[in-house]
């Protein structure tokens, strides 16, 4: 991934951290309040590069499991969530006893820093102990390939058998050290920790919305995988990444993901704590206190970089920040709409508009707070973005998103709001989302829009009279290519084969339903849109019995 590593401007040395005083050691041990921890991570932040993360996501694991496991799991400290952050109290929440709940004494028995050391060092000795650097070909003062996967190679050779299991709460390093469990995330921190352990800080966290590998090397030039996915094979740690098959593939971001230094990769460890204790219940002390780190990494500035932290932060303002929080570089507070449209921009100028969260995460915002236009704007965008990539078995967790968008939140709102089918604003949109679903699908050998798809987005089209359609006018986006648009033209640009053969249809004053059947569920591979030789287009029933 070379050049486009270099273009990510990675600079380790960074650490923006926040220049207040903090508390002594003595005053922060044993940990016995959310405080407490809220201190260790700002201590650490300070260190820059020589943050210890092994620590922190130790003690973010033991936390977390402190207060979603069973045996504290109760009324008095869950909270009902409804599927996106939970609703809590107010910014530092008053308990019972009229004290903070941060600043509590809920930690009991408390944990001491000689506890949270022979956690940390039971780890290290673990790497040091297996990991004979004299026998590691061409090292030098920077990491190479050789190395990173022995230190993959440890991780994975000590976890039990249930590591292929993207489970919750296996996001650190203490539930590996207790459990012998990671998902794909904690096992890339714990490797980025095991190098750090070993003096090597020239190895960071890669990231996408789906999954997770290393950079190493002095300007973090050198990628390697160190975990699994769903459908990536294990063996495949210490390989580097292959260019040609990332840049169309939402799983690796297109070749645009987010490269962490180390204050993004605390960033990143505090993101990826799960306040659960149960499906539909939520712990609210890991809630506070998730919330109160993540405004710790925003204020230092490590969030700029990181729109999936800068979503879960807005959705946490949304629901509990009636107080609102100071902006550091504006006189006012600063809003979940403006965090979104923080997320947004972030994807816009460092990652080629590659990431797709950013626009659902504004999308949903949109949603609940009635605003139904830019809903459908941030749906169609999330749509669009899929152009970039060709549709693989390995999404299907942004496939299943954009699958019950489709079939289910969009359905729902124009039945319960039917003045929106008078909107041509929503209906422009509408085909803009279909058109980013089957942009994603061709070149590729599966296809998205089979009939349980189509249904819906059949229905929803074809509700919006011809009065309304008509003052929308679609055009082919290669007809205008490099073409300065005049100042009037509001031409909706369509790129897929598929939209841009409908545009007739949609255009025409009774549409044909079953000419949008036809043409949404055909062969996926279109042939202008192909670099390659098309696959076989004589399978299409047996394609659409499997798809179904």
């Amino acid at each position: 991934m070379g050049a486009r590593l270099l273009k990510m401007k990675f600079d380790p040395s960074s650490n923006g951290a926040a220049t207040a005083s903090l508390p002594k050691e003595a005053d922060i041990y044993p940990i016995r309040n959310l405080t407490n921890v809220i201190d260790v991570f700002k201590a650490e932040l300070k260190k820059g590069n020589d943050a210890d993360l092994a620590l922190l996501s130790i003690l973010a694991g033991y936390v977390e499991d402190f207060f979603t496991g069973s045996r504290t799991a109760s009324s008095t400290n869950v909270q009902q969530t409804n599927g996106h952050a939970p609703k809590s109290s107010q910014r530092n929440k008053k308990s019972a006893n009229n004290g903070s709940i941060l600043d509590t004494d809920i930690i009991s028995p408390p944990l001491t820093r000689e506890q949270l050391d022979a956690m940390r060092q039971k780890f290290v000795s673990r790497i040091r102990g297996f990991c004979d650097l004299s026998l590691i070909p061409d090292l030098g003062k920077c990491a190479n390939m050789a190395l990173i996967k022995r230190v993959s190679d440890i991780i994975w050779n000590t976890l039990n058998e249930e590591r292929h299991m993207d489970r919750g709460h296996t996001s650190n390093i203490f539930s590996y050290l207790t459990e012998a469990k990671v998902n794909c995330f904690g096992l890339a921190v714990s490797v980025v920790a095991g190098c750090q352990a070993l003096g090597f800080n020239d190895v960071h966290l890669a990231m996408s919305e789906d999954h997770a590998w290393v950079v190493y090397g002095p300007r973090g030039e050198h990628t390697a995988e160190v975990t699994w996915h769903e459908r990536i094979p294990a063996d495949r740690r210490g390989e580097p990444l292959d260019t040609e098959q990332t840049t169309k593939s939402w799983l690796y971001s297109g070749g645009h993901p987010v490269i962490c230094n180390r204050g993004m990769e605390i960033a990143a460890i505090i993101t990826a704590i799960n306040p659960s204790a149960t499906a539909t219940i939520n712990s609210q002390e890991i809630v506070e206190l998730q919330r109160e780190l993540l405004w710790t990494v925003y204020d230092s500035g490590h969030l700029a970089r990181y729109p999936m932290g800068l979503g879960t932060l807005a959705e946490y303002v949304e629901e509990g920040e009636e107080d609102g929080h100071p902006d550091p570089n504006r006189t006012n507070v600063i809003t979940p709409e403006q965090l979104y449209a923080k997320a947004i921009s972030a994807n816009e100028k460092l990652y080629g508009n590659r990431h797709i969260y950013p626009y659902l995460f504004s999308a949903g915002f949109f949603q609940r707070v009635g605003n139904h236009v830019k809903a459908f704007t941030n749906w169609a965008n999330a749509s669009q973005t899929l152009r970039f990539y060709t549709y693989k078995k390995e999404d299907d967790e942004i496939y299943k998103e954009f699958l019950d968008i489709s079939s289910e939140v969009i359905p729902n709102i124009i039945k319960s709001h039917e003045s929106l089918v008078t909107d041509p604003r929503i209906f422009a949109d509408l085909v803009r989302f279909c058109d980013g679903l089957c942009s994603w699908e061709e070149e590729g050998a599966t296809p998205v829009l089979h009939v349980g798809w189509t249904k819906a987005i059949i229905k929803n089209i074809t509700a919006f009279p011809f009065p309304v359609r008509n003052k929308v006018k679609f055009v082919p986006a290669s007809s205008i290519s490099g073409q300065r648009r005049r100042g009037n033209d509001d031409s909706v640009e369509l790129y897929s084969g598929k939209m841009i053969g409908l545009i007739p249809v949609l255009e025409s004053d009774k549409m044909n339903t079953g000419a949008l059947q036809l043409q949404l569920t055909a062969q996926a591979q279109i042939e202008s849109r192909r670099k390659s030789e098309t696959a076989d287009t004589s399978s299409r029933a047996k394609r659409l019995k499997k798809s179904l």
